[in-house]
């Protein structure tokens, strides 16, 4: 499904790519730049999101030891609709504290798009993009192929009904009001963890939306999942190619 400028939420869009998410191992951030078809695994991602219609500013957050990488993305960094603001040496510690950086912008829309997961296209973004309208916060969904069990102790009691689960992966997209209602609703003294991002917001009472992420939503956490993206880049690649 194609989705035009018109269709979009009103609004100016502000991103920021994590290289690495916060509670991820450095070993992960490691790969994100390694080159894959001739440009590092994390331009991908990057060129996602500059294709987005309506992009403002768009940032990265990334560990230290990749500083000079990250200069370097920032000035070969791929074509689009949008231009690459920046970067900045990631000093979040977790999610809550990425967000209450991302509180600085002053309206509109944050699309938060997590590395590990290269595979993410610009079309998941928009239509992202239009489910958070509806709520203030939207993040992508995809069907459970396993077949879940419920237990209690150590006894199987249910068979859980897969076509009402969905693994829930980035992109996550907010509006600036559900991002300062996340923030003021957190207590460190309480029993939520920073670093659960889906507990934060329904902590604040913020409805939830989901929506197809219509990608393979491979993680990079080893060389193992290095090849299969690979993989899947360069049919893409081929499948988008003129014959």
């Amino acid at each position: 499904m194609g989705y035009s400028k018109a269709s979009l939420p009103p609004g100016a869009v502000h991103a920021i790519l994590v290289a690495t998410a916060p509670d991820a191992a450095a070993q992960t951030a490691d790969l994100l730049w390694r080159p894959v078809l001739g440009r590092p695994l994390i331009a991908w991602p990057l060129s996602a999101l500059l294709q987005l219609d309506a992009l403002e500013s768009c940032f990265i957050s990334f560990l230290p030891a990749h500083r000079e990488d990250c200069r370097a993305l920032v000035v070969d960094a791929p074509p689009g609709n949008g231009s690459l603001s920046g970067a900045y040496c990631r000093g979040e510690r977790n999610w809550l504290s990425l967000l209450e950086m991302s509180g600085r912008i002053r309206d509109g829309w944050l699309v938060v798009v997590d590395a590990t997961l290269p595979l993410v296209t610009t079309s998941a973004l928009r239509a992202g993009l239009l489910a958070a309208e509806r709520t203030g916060v939207a993040i992508a969904a995809e069907p459970v192929k396993e077949t879940l069990k419920r237990v209690d102790g150590q006894v199987v009691v249910e068979t859980l009904p897969r076509e009402a689960l969905r693994r829930l992966c980035p992109p996550i997209i907010f509006s600036r009001a559900a991002i300062w209602r996340v923030i003021e609703a957190y207590d460190p003294a309480g029993d939520v963890d920073a670093n659960d991002l889906i507990a934060l917001i329904r902590r604040a009472d913020v409805p939830l939306t989901v929506f197809d992420a219509n990608y393979p939503c491979v993680r990079v956490t080893s060389e193992h999942d290095l090849s299969i993206v690979e993989s899947l880049l360069r049919r893409r690649e081929m499948e988008s190619s003129p014959l």
